[in-house]
């Protein structure tokens, strides 16, 4: 099975698969969408439900569906195995830099100067691009972690698994290692990492699911997540905050995510077009979550929100979400245009 993975890799470096990329232009429109009713709008609460239930469902059920969205990016990584090299490293190096010089000529056209605080702080990374620094060390580790999916038994690697997915889930119920709980670390990136992997090179064998079967596993879940959070909202029965249904950690939103994955992995689809638009895919991250940029784009969608019925909020922020998707597309593409003539030139 090991054979046929390594070759099933090599493949997929010649030719993109589309059905996968197609799922990563997916995860990154529910990482804007999943902003949008997160950030902008919040998670209702028990006055909310009780006079407009509709609403209600709607935003816990969009913010259910959506939540596996960074997920989803790490699986993708780990599905394919991340192979560091150079070329690489500085490539995303240099589309950090070019999304830091868009962000500061954005703070500088609003606010009219920059201090070098300000300026300062932008490049240090704020707090909306944690994916950045937990993704980079994961980079880092993945030689150790690719050495130990080749070399570990099949036994080997699911009791790793089963012993990180039990401490994790133990750790999202009681909190005893604070800086891993909502999954905002590498160490839960290494768990989907390693998930990921796995899921690849044994599952087949264990699990006979077609696409179909995979995505009612991932609407399971994801309703699963949506009644808890009915519970969490109108009784006090719920063992933790509510908001944590929604993190990456959360046991039901890491089955949903590989389930989305498997769904995926099952289609048979071939386009350019959609190869084109992923290849720019985490340019919408760095855009819409900039500093600067990020503020404003929640101050935007909330003041919307409060001045427009809640199911024209829903229209208007799927079009917007489409808009700043395009927008990163784009701009990204003139980042590789530029990247090409430096490294043409080197």
């Amino acid at each position: 099975m090991k054979i046929a993975y390594k070759s099933q890799v090599r493949d997929s470096k010649k030719v993109r698969d589309s059905n996968m990329e197609l799922l990563r232009i997916v995860a990154m429109f529910f990482v804007v969408m999943f902003h949008t009713c997160d950030f902008a709008v919040g998670t209702p609460i028990a006055n909310d439900i009780s006079s407009e239930f509709a609403v209600s469902f709607s935003r816990l059920t969009l913010q259910s569906i959506t939540v596996v969205c960074v997920n989803l990016f790490v699986l993708i990584s780990g599905w394919y195995g991340i192979k560091p090299k150079k070329g690489k490293f500085l490539d995303l190096l240099f589309q950090l830099a070019f999304f830091i010089l868009v962000c500061l000529v954005y703070g500088y056209l609003q606010q009219g100067n920059l201090s070098l605080t300000e300026i300062l702080r932008t490049i240090r990374l704020h707090k909306m691009w944690w994916f950045i620094r937990s993704y980079i060390l994961l980079f880092f580790l993945a030689p150790v972690l690719n050495a130990f999916c080749e070399r570990a038994t099949k036994k080997e690697f699911m009791m790793v698994l089963a012993a990180f997915y039990v401490f994790s889930s133990y750790n999202w119920l009681f909190h005893f290692v604070d800086w891993m709980v909502n999954g905002y670390c590498t160490m839960s990136f290494v768990g989907l990492y390693l998930l990921a992997r796995f899921a690849r090179m044994y599952l087949p064998d264990m699990i006979s699911f077609n696409q179909y079967q995979w995505l009612l596993l991932y609407a399971f879940f994801t309703i699963l997540t949506i009644c808890l959070a009915f519970v969490g909202i109108l009784t006090p029965y719920l063992p933790i905050d509510v908001h944590e249904l929604w993190g990456y950690d959360s046991p039901f939103v890491v089955l949903a995510s590989l389930s989305l994955l498997l769904f995926f992995s099952k289609l048979k689809i071939q386009s350019s077009v959609v190869n084109w638009v992923a290849k720019s895919c985490f340019a919408v991250y760095l855009l819409h979550t900039a500093n600067y940029i990020f503020p404003d784009f929640k101050a935007h969608l909330s003041q919307y929100y409060q001045t427009h019925s809640y199911w024209t909020y829903l229209l208007y922020s799927i079009v917007f979400s489409a808009a700043v998707f395009a927008i990163g597309i784009l701009l990204d593409k003139v980042r590789i245009l530029s990247w090409n003539l430096i490294a043409k030139n080197r």
